[in-house]
């Protein structure tokens, strides 16, 4: 089944009355008059786990215009992929005046597969945004010619993950002025060997039939890819202590300065957190009691623009308030002791 999904892209503020108490950011529904749309073969039933995740977003000034352009992404359902029919992901130019034109074909980035998320960085330290693609293997990576056009740079910068990748994120975490790279993935899945929908110990729930998974399937692992500096990546996962060899299923990261030290920490479903001793290849797993397995959503920041740094770490996404946050800077790990 097919079906056109809009994103609302603008954003009209009002200065509303103190006395109505409500935010002065309001958001208007202007998603036709964008002509953003994109198609989507989405499937009613999802009797299939990888068909109930949907497509990433970015926000990337491709043309370096100053103006905001959208990238989506985008994945077929099992039926319609063995079918040969496979939507694209789409790059939509900001015209500068509310709309938008579709720009995918003339910019080479119209990966066809399971792609589940994107995102942004300028790799290459050239000034030019590149895009990076998170997919039901193997990865992309875009490079950004700087004339309004990508060249698939994966194979030569080594970092075409193969498996279920759910999103990725960008980080100098080495601080050698390059930005490096984690991906992190999902679960071990064959559409070769697909489970039988409501059939297995882990396809039901309180007796009703249910898709297949992840309880019952193997995680996926993680990957982090340091760059060499030259347009090439190396993959220093175990090195690093976080390729995930436990396989928890991961579906967000972010990336912070949680304890202060000047180093990037990265958070999937555990924090982890930069050595002070030198090591700055490696990291230690943190006992911050502040996640749980599964989270779907990750933000950072201050619940009232005032107070302390906080971490939001589920799947509600409608909010963000003192009690819904974990106070970072109460929970930063103590200092290491000289010679430890």
């Amino acid at each position: 089944m097919k079906f056109f999904w809009s994103t609302a892209l603008q954003i009209l503020l009002v200065a509303l009355p103190a006395a109505q108490q409500l935010s002065p950011i309001q958001f208007v529904d202007v998603s036709e008059k964008s002509q953003l749309r994109i198609e989507r073969i989405v499937s009613q039933e999802k009797r299939h786990l990888i068909e109930t995740m949907g497509g990433g977003v970015a926000f990337i000034d491709y043309d370096g215009d100053g103006k905001l352009d959208v990238y989506l992404a985008n994945s077929p359902t099992v039926a319609s992929y063995r079918e040969g029919k496979i939507p694209s992901n789409r790059l939509y130019r900001n015209k500068g005046d509310g709309t938008f034109v579709d720009v995918t074909e003339k910019s080479g980035t119209g990966y066809r597969g399971w792609s589940f998320g994107v995102s942004v960085a300028d790799y290459d330290n050239d000034g030019d945004a590149d895009v990076y693609l998170t997919n039901f293997g193997p990865n992309v990576l875009y490079r950004n010619n700087g004339d309004g056009t990508f060249t698939d740079v994966t194979v030569r910068a080594g970092v075409g993950d193969a498996r279920w990748s759910s999103s990725s994120g960008w980080a100098d975490y080495d601080s050698d002025g390059d930005l490096d790279l984690f991906v992190a993935n999902y679960v071990d899945f064959d559409l070769s060997k697909l489970p039988e929908f409501g059939k297995g110990r882990f396809c039901s729930y309180r007796s009703l039939e249910v898709l297949c998974g992840p309880r019952g399937m193997k995680g996926a692992g993680d990957s982090l890819y340091r760059n060499n500096g030259d347009g090439t990546f190396t993959d220093v996962s175990a090195k690093a202590g976080v390729a995930d060899t436990a396989g928890a299923f991961g579906l967000g990261v972010a990336w912070l300065d949680v304890d202060d030290d000047g180093d990037q920490d990265k958070y999937t479903v555990n924090i982890t957190r930069t050595n002070p001793d030198g090591k700055v290849d490696e990291f230690d797993e943190s006992n911050m009691d502040i996640g749980k397995d599964n989270d779907y959503v990750l933000n950072f920041g201050t619940w009232d623009g005032k107070g302390p740094r906080c971490i939001k770490d589920d799947s509600d996404e409608t909010k963000f308030d003192k009690d819904d946050c974990h106070n970072l800077d109460s929970q930063k790990p103590a200092p290491k002791k000289p010679g430890h």
